[in-house]
């Protein structure tokens, strides 16, 4: 096929130019949430990304004078000192600090004797199991749902990624993969070796209103299916599995985060820590269309990724004092 010259050649448009903005910011090195705001094109980063980020201006402001740079358009207009941009519900590392005292705190005040009766032990796991739930939707930026899609099978502490389905994403039909940090798997073996020792002490008790919560607790540590985390209905003494609300409920007024709260904070601090937002993605369980960080087709290696995320969430646990809490049992 032969074309008759200038009859079918690309014309540079305003529209063409348009479109193609944000995609050249980003092979300019500038990260794609900063792209999509300077360019106003968000079809390079996820649809609900401003849902939970906060972008300072200098980041734009740096960022445009990247891509002005490169268009021969000189030096941006000097910057206007203002709020920054995006989520207003972000917990502070203050206030995220004080939320995780309280929390051990609260559990230590239920601390059981060796001979305690059945309804401290009770009272005593409710309060570890939701401080364990809580750590768990922190570290893995989970959404505020029912009930949380934990179990047995899919968040275990030998593993390096959870297998995580809160919600359809992208064309991903069911669960994505996301990098446990080492406070949480520390985490989860303390929550299993409470589980062996919630197992005898019941036994012990001899008492057979626990028969089924011994059932319950047998079922975890032998590998079944079912709700990794869960308290103990002291009336009927059956299992309920934990879903947002009951955290959220247990959480004192001054801390009741959103049941997402790690999502606004990992959004954030790991954007201020130098994570790229694709990147960033990964934890939060973000598709965006053409640069899917699971698929084959992406350069950037998923175990890379994983890295670079659990590294920084663990240096900044480590600034927070937020480690590991053991339950009945100390060691593991």
């Amino acid at each position: 096929l032969t074309l008759v010259a200038g009859e079918s050649a690309l014309a540079p448009t305003t529209k063409r130019f348009l479109l193609a903005a944000a995609p050249l910011a980003v092979t300019l090195g500038i990260d794609r949430l900063s792209a999509a705001l300077v360019a106003n094109d968000f079809s390079v980063v996820p649809g609900s990304k401003m849902y939970y980020c906060r972008v300072r201006r200098q980041e734009i402001w740096t960022a445009s004078i990247v891509l002005f740079d490169f268009l021969g358009w000189g030096a941006p207009v000097p910057i206007v000192e203002g709020l920054p941009l995006g989520s207003r519900i972000v917990p502070t590392r203050a206030a995220l600090t004080a939320w995780y005292q309280w929390m051990v705190t609260d559990v230590a005040l239920f601390s059981p004797g060796r001979n305690c009766g059945l309804q401290r032990l009770i009272d005593y796991h409710n309060r570890f199991s939701r401080l364990c739930a809580s750590l768990a939707v922190l570290s893995l930026a989970t959404r505020e749902v029912r009930q949380l899609r934990f179990t047995s099978h899919n968040l275990c502490p030998e593993a390096a990624f959870a297998s995580i389905d809160d919600k359809r994403v992208g064309i991903y039909p069911g669960e994505m993969k996301v990098p446990i940090n080492k406070v949480l798997r520390d985490q989860l073996r303390l929550w299993r070796a409470h589980c062996e020792a919630l197992e005898r002490r019941f036994k012990n008790l001899q008492d057979t209103a626990t028969d089924e919560l011994i059932g319950a607790l047998s079922n975890i540590l032998n590998g079944e299916l079912c709700p990794l985390f869960f308290e103990i209905d002291p009336e009927v003494y059956q299992t309920v599995p934990l879903g947002s609300t009951a955290l959220i409920k247990w959480w004192p007024s001054e801390y009741r985060f959103s049941g997402d709260l790690g999502r606004h904070f990992w959004e954030c601090e790991l954007r201020d820590a130098g994570v790229r937002s694709s990147r960033i993605d990964v934890l939060m369980r973000h598709i965006t269309l053409g640069v899917e960080a699971h698929c084959s087709t992406n350069g950037d290696k998923l175990a890379d990724i994983a890295e670079e995320i659990t590294s920084r969430q663990e240096r900044i646990f480590d600034l927070l004092s937020i480690k590991p809490v053991p339950g009945l049992v100390a060691k593991i």
